[in-house]
C-alpha cells in the first residue's frame, strides 16, 4: 500500500492540525450548518492536500486524478476506474 499521503501529512503535521483545528472550531461555532459551510470545508480539505506536497484533490488533472483513485482503492473505497 502506498504511504504517500500518510507520510505527507505526518511531514507536515503541524500544518495539517491547524488547519483542521480551523475547520472543526468554525463547524463546531454553529449551531447549524448550511450548504456554503460545506462547500469551504470540503474545499479547505481538497486543498490542504496540495499543501503538503500531494496532488489537489479536487478540480484535478488526469495525473491527480489517478493517483487518487488509486489512494482510494488501496483503502478499500470503491472509486471509478477509467473515465467511470
Amino acid at each position: 500500500m502506498s504511504r504517500a499521503v500518510e507520510d505527507a501529512l505526518a511531514q507536515n503535521s503541524e500544518h495539517v492540525f491547524a488547519v483542521v483545528a480551523a475547520l472543526m472550531a468554525n463547524l463546531g461555532s454553529k449551531p447549524e450548518w448550511d450548504m456554503e459551510d460545506n462547500f469551504e470545508t470540503t474545499e479547505a480539505i481538497a486543498a490542504l492536500a496540495e499543501q503538503v506536497g500531494l496532488p489537489h484533490a479536487g478540480d484535478q488533472g488526469a495525473a491527480a486524478l489517478r493517483f487518487w483513485r488509486q489512494e482510494g482503492r488501496e483503502r478499500g473505497l470503491w472509486v471509478p476506474i477509467g473515465d467511470e
